[in-house]
């Protein structure tokens, strides 16, 4: 099976391709750069260079972050998939962002990780991983770390891409892959069927009310 990943949930674009099979899965192709604000007209060519250099004619699924993050980045990233994935008529998965951000920081680390991103208003979307448990993913203010991970601080490595946060790891000169995340949902993916995973069911994740929420 053929996966075709991407995230633009940050000032970051990450394309991915990687074969799965019964025992493994395996990395064809992988870009990631910070482009800030250049999603909306890079995404589609990056995803074109990927399949390209991979010398593939489509994916057999799609996963994507769904979120939370950037607004504007968010949608971008699911409503490519769901285009996608409704031309193509494959199925589609969303990953949590922080979730996949902090699998991966665990994983390169081998250490616990709390890992945050901006989510503006002075606030921080914000998740815990020992590389095997993730804790959830919560929008916070940075005043609210110190209660809210207490037992967690110690011990962990604080990666984050603004300056909100406390940190010893900044995202964006280590930016993250989905290769740990993808091989602890292996057997899900294998499951994944047009049915059950098509584009519709494939819905961002903003975490705060937006304007179509209020209207």
């Amino acid at each position: 099976m053929r996966i075709l990943f991407f995230d633009t949930s940050c000032d970051f674009i990450l394309v991915g391709l990687y074969t799965l099979t019964e025992s493994e899965i395996k990395e064809n192709y992988f870009y990631s750069g910070n482009h800030p604000r250049e999603a909306s007209y890079r995404l589609l060519n990056d995803i074109k260079l990927g399949l390209e250099a991979a010398n593939w004619d489509k994916p057999d699924m799609i996963v994507c972050c769904k979120g939370p993050g950037s607004f504007t980045g968010i949608r971008i990233s699911v409503s490519t998939a769901r285009n996608l994935a409704q031309i193509w008529k494959i199925p589609t998965y969303g990953l949590d962002t922080i979730e996949m951000y902090a699998t991966y920081y665990a994983d390169y680390f081998k250490s616990p990780v709390i890992t945050a991103i901006d989510g503006k208003q002075k606030k921080v979307f914000i998740g815990y991983s020992d590389g095997k448990v993730y804790k959830g993913t919560f929008d916070i203010a940075p005043a609210e770390i110190k209660n809210l991970f207490k037992e967690d601080l110690e011990g962990s490595i604080v990666i984050s891409d603004n300056d909100l946060v406390e940190h010893t790891q900044n995202i964006l000169s280590l930016l993250p892959n989905p290769m740990p995340i993808l091989k602890q949902k292996m057997i899900l993916l294998r499951n994944l069927t047009l049915e059950n995973n098509s584009y519709n069911a494939l819905l961002p994740n903003y975490m705060r009310e937006t304007y179509a929420h209020k209207s």
